[in-house]
């Protein structure tokens, strides 16, 4: 009795699958079903029909890939976001001083950030009293024209001291 019992024709209870066959086999065919639902294997958190897994893996925001500027690797939905690219040492980067063409890799950005000739400073006088505002490559025209108000700050810085 038991073996007619597992010999009764039974299908799949998923509707897409067509599948057909002994209750004794339900469990195998279960396990394999195309169709059944499954976890994303690389953990985004999706349930995927089985057979259409290796589609969403290759789209999958949790897939491995390298970063375009320093070949870093890691999730796509990292790497692409700016948890990545406002810290990658290659992402190139745009000066924003007025008149600045300047884009390089954010490592050297730093150097260029602290010598830009477009960058708005002081006059080097600041401190004797000069407080024009200008920028960083008329520093020295300023120098020029602006010699005597300098002098004049200048002396009258001393002869307070």
């Amino acid at each position: 009795m038991e073996w007619e019992i597992k010999a009764l024709k039974v299908q799949c209870i998923i509707e897409e699958c067509d599948w057909k066959g002994a209750i004794s086999d339900i469990e195998a065919h279960v396990m394999a079903c195309p169709y059944r639902m499954v976890n994303c294997s690389l953990g985004c958190g999706e349930k995927i029909c089985y057979r259409e897994m290796e589609a969403h893996l290759s789209d999958c925001p949790k897939r491995i890939v390298s970063c375009q500027y320093c070949k870093y690797e890691g999730p796509h939905d990292f790497i692409t976001n700016s948890a990545h690219l406002d810290k990658c040492y290659d992402y190139p980067v745009k000066c924003c001083n007025e008149g600045c063409e300047f884009i390089q890799e954010r490592f050297w950005f730093k150097y260029h950030e602290q010598n830009c000739p477009k960058a708005i400073v002081y006059c080097e006088y600041s401190n004797l009293g000069c407080n024009k505002l200008i920028k960083r490559e008329e520093q020295e025209k300023h120098n020029e024209e602006s010699m005597k108000d300098h002098l004049q700050v200048a002396v009258k810085r001393v002869d307070t001291l």
